[in-house]
């Protein structure tokens, strides 16, 4: 039997040697340039989640403190008698009203805010400060009301609750406003 031998010729000759070489390291720095991009990616996308927690959570314990505040009012706690409670004219209410007032005028660490804590006056959360809530009372709606089904009278009364509350990071604020509207005293039923 006749054997054959195939020959395979290299075209161009030596000129060509480390061609793969050349090739797979291009190949392997494009890859890993494609593995530090997905990297980056990654982390970024985990910096904007830990930063939207971090609103929510302070978003979410503004909310808390301002419901505290309507709580007590709505119970008319006479602990608002002085700490926490402002009372604002009718010609104040426009700068009371702008949020540069509230992030940078008004004295949220003076002492006149009530900071809102746990049922035993203790806290437990993780944020970096308590939360903390001004009432004001704003001018009356209206004023000797008569009640429908007795002689008494009322007066009806509108409130401002303002919170603020930081996240785990003190750069993460949020502030929350309601008005709240109460009539006092109640009428009887």
């Amino acid at each position: 039997m006749k054997t054959r031998r195939f020959h395979f010729p290299q075209s161009g000759g030596r000129g060509q040697r480390g061609m793969t070489l050349l090739v797979g390291l291009v190949m392997l720095v494009l890859l890993s340039l494609l593995a530090i991009y997905g990297a980056r990616t990654v982390i970024m996308e985990n910096i904007m989640a830990r930063n939207t927690r971090d609103r929510d959570l302070a978003f979410q314990s503004a909310e808390a403190a301002m419901r505290d505040a309507e709580s007590r009012i709505a119970a008319y706690d006479a602990s608002f008698a002085g700490t926490g409670l402002i009372t604002t004219a009718a010609a104040d209410l426009p700068t009371k009203t702008t949020v540069d007032y509230w992030l940078n005028t008004y004295g949220w660490a003076n002492g006149n805010t009530i900071e809102m804590r746990d049922t035993d006056g203790s806290y437990s959360g993780t944020l970096s400060s308590l939360p903390r809530y001004v009432v004001e009372r704003l001018p009356d709606i209206s004023t000797g009301n008569a009640c429908p089904s007795s002689s008494a009278t009322y007066d009806r009364r509108r409130y401002r609750v303002t919170a603020m509350a930081v996240g785990r990071s003190a750069d993460t604020r949020v502030m929350l406003q309601s008005e709240y509207r109460y009539d006092s005293p109640r009428c009887p039923e």
